[in-house]
């Protein structure tokens, strides 16, 4: 036995208690278009789904074993090692002005704890978040909620905010070094940072990657108001003759102590900073508008710049509490 599934059975009460601002549930919304629509239930990572939704064409196939992440090479799927069912799946239901992703909320890759006693396993749950599907910017933005989900990956993971719950002082969780290698932690487990492990890892089919690290364009995930967010690398032209790697616009201003540091109060977002606006995204050079995941604070989104539908977030699972970062115009 490796001594990373080794510490997979010391125990679970201290990332009970680490993760105690963390609430249970599952993140639903209902699909509000009247409209006629089609379901796409997505295929291979490295093929787009043909149909009249562009978002399905981003979705992985998350139940194909070929697209598993064998992280720490034993060869075994987490329900080959748990001894139960916890294959992933996810599909896309796409009506005129709504996409609507469903789900088991599950991982396609080899789930880690923290260390000792850090090792509770993913739970499935009914995921069901929907978006507009032609997303406009909003007339101002709106705050993230500090609970809950925000947006939505293209393997049917949620991603949360920033920050981790009120009880423990919204510190950043990156930062305070409660993620495991892909950027998330359990028990609906969740993201809060870019996934990691997407890029740069072999998955099980023998690719070297299961998303293409430094290209532009490649699409993580949906937010609630319906913007994609991008990995984070853009083209400087219209042509993209050359590829670089897009900066957040938020300056940290803390002392180091990440673990007591409220994250909104410490990272202050200062115009011209990086590339980004305060909600962490931007115009791409063919003028459509779109979030990115970069690797400092807020990692996801400061804000909305559409208009979201947060009716999915009050029932989200594990993560972030409190009252939300202050609204501000972009």
């Amino acid at each position: 036995m490796t001594d990373h599934r080794l510490r997979k059975l010391l125990g679970a009460t201290a990332l009970a208690l680490l993760l105690a601002g963390c609430g249970s549930g599952s993140s639903t919304m209902e699909d509000t278009a009247a409209t006629e629509s089609t379901t796409t239930t997505v295929s291979t990572s490295t093929s787009t789904v043909s149909g009249d939704c562009e978002q399905a064409s981003h979705f992985l196939d998350v139940s194909d074993q070929d697209n598993y992440i064998d992280w720490n090479g034993d060869g075994l799927t987490n329900s080959e090692y748990y001894g139960k069912d916890l294959t992933p799946s996810v599909s896309v239901t796409c009506s005129d002005t709504q996409v609507t992703v469903t789900g088991n909320g599950l991982i396609n890759f080899d789930f880690e704890g923290l260390g000792p006693g850090l090792v509770m396993a993913p739970e499935a749950y009914d995921l069901n978040v929907s978006f507009p599907r032609y997303p406009e910017k909003a007339a101002s933005p709106t705050e993230l909620p500090t609970l809950g989900i925000i947006a939505v990956t293209v393997s049917g993971i949620q991603i949360f905010g920033p920050n981790e719950a009120a009880m423990d002082g919204l510190a950043d969780p990156y930062k305070h070094g409660i993620l495991e290698y892909c950027g998330g932690h359990v028990m609906q487990y969740h993201l809060h940072v870019r996934p990691f492990c997407y890029f740069g890892y072999t998955t099980m089919g023998g690719a070297s990657s299961l998303l293409p690290e430094g290209q532009p364009g490649v699409v993580i995930g949906y937010a609630l108001d319906g913007f994609p967010i991008l990995a984070p690398w853009e083209c400087d032209d219209a042509e993209c003759t050359s590829v670089h790697e897009v900066k957040n616009s938020y300056v940290y201003t803390g002392t180091g102590d990440y673990a007591n540091e409220n994250a909104w109060e410490v990272n202050v977002y200062q115009e011209g900073a990086g590339d980004l606006d305060r909600c962490n995204g931007g115009y791409r050079p063919d003028g459509t508008y779109a979030y990115y995941a970069t690797d400092q604070f807020p990692y996801y989104l400061g804000c909305y710049s559409g208009t979201p539908d947060l009716s999915a977030n009050g029932s989200a699972g594990a993560g972030p509490g409190g009252n939300g970062p202050p609204p501000a115009a972009l």
